[in-house]
């Protein structure tokens, strides 16, 4: 009679030990009882995370969603400087994933740094910039003016 006491007492710990690590379980009337081990899978920049639960018989579920979590860009690094004739590109780097995002950065101005009368990057001739003093800017201002009030007076006349 120990014999079999101690046979049962040994059943019920393998029994126990197991449902309370998710590989047996059994209801008092011996249906199975799921007992599920669960395993994250974690959320990347563009997929959401969540939890596998998966049980001894088989059975599975997901549940537990996390949102993902977005891109983590560095800093903005030149690949093709833009000059007076071409665009440039920039670029970064996603630091999780390492996806890539580039925009172009417009073509900039001619420059005649040496005044040389030529754009210091492309050699295109350029037309020197009239500059007015104060007082040529205030004649050429008069002289429109007066120009416009004699045309308005002269189409009267006709």
């Amino acid at each position: 009679m120990d014999r079999i006491k101690r046979t049962v007492s040994v059943l019920m710990a393998v029994l126990l030990i197991g449902s309370c690590f998710g590989m047996i379980a059994f209801a008092e009337d011996g249906e199975h009882v799921h007992a599920y081990t669960s395993t994250p899978v974690l959320a990347t920049c563009t997929e959401q995370g969540y939890t596998v639960f998966v049980c001894s018989c088989g059975d599975m579920y997901k549940d537990l969603y996390t949102d993902p979590l977005g891109h983590n860009y560095g800093g903005w690094d030149a690949v093709q400087q833009c000059t007076c004739v071409t665009e440039g590109v920039m670029e970064r780097t996603c630091k999780r994933c390492g996806a890539k995002q580039t925009q172009t950065v417009p073509v900039m101005d001619h420059r005649d740094s040496n005044a040389d009368g030529k754009c210091d990057t492309c050699d295109l001739v350029m037309e020197p910039e009239e500059v007015f003093s104060p007082f040529e800017w205030f004649i050429s201002l008069f002289r429109t003016i007066f120009e416009r009030i004699r045309n308005f007076f002269a189409s009267f006349g006709k």
